[in-house]
């Protein structure tokens, strides 16, 4: 299609920008949610939603990566809708640490921050054998 033929469905570069972004995120959210089903161990659910996170980040085709490295974005007037998506993808990693039993000294959001960032640079520190 035309370039300009996107402003039909998106009124700007910004719109289209923050549906991409929400699409990427819904589809992480789905392949995660997907890997964790049926699995009742806390720790096995932990890894299968780490291993489809990785699977979602390293994929060549996936925006997932590009966009969530787009720090940029995060520092204009999108971050408030950008960090609502965020939220929601989140939750599934605070519900999954939340179950790990972990031992009490261990603080939980200073576990699954460090976790998710390390999850989502993992372009930048994998490499594959």
């Amino acid at each position: 299609i035309l370039g300009g033929s996107l402003y039909y469905y998106f009124p700007s570069k910004r719109d289209l920008f923050i549906e991409v972004h929400r699409r990427a995120l819904t589809r992480a959210v789905t392949g995660i949610e997907a890997a964790i089903a049926g699995k009742s161990d806390p720790w096995e659910r932990f890894e299968a939603a780490i291993m489809a996170h990785m699977t979602i980040y390293l994929d060549p085709t996936s925006l997932t990566q590009p966009l969530m490295s787009d720090s940029s974005a995060m520092m204009s007037d999108m971050r408030g809708e950008l960090i609502k998506d965020r939220d929601s993808f989140e939750r599934i990693y605070r519900r999954l640490v939340d179950e790990l039993p972990l031992p009490s000294r261990i603080n939980r959001t200073v576990y699954r921050l460090f976790v998710l960032s390390q999850l989502n640079s993992v372009a930048n520190w994998y490499r594959p054998g």
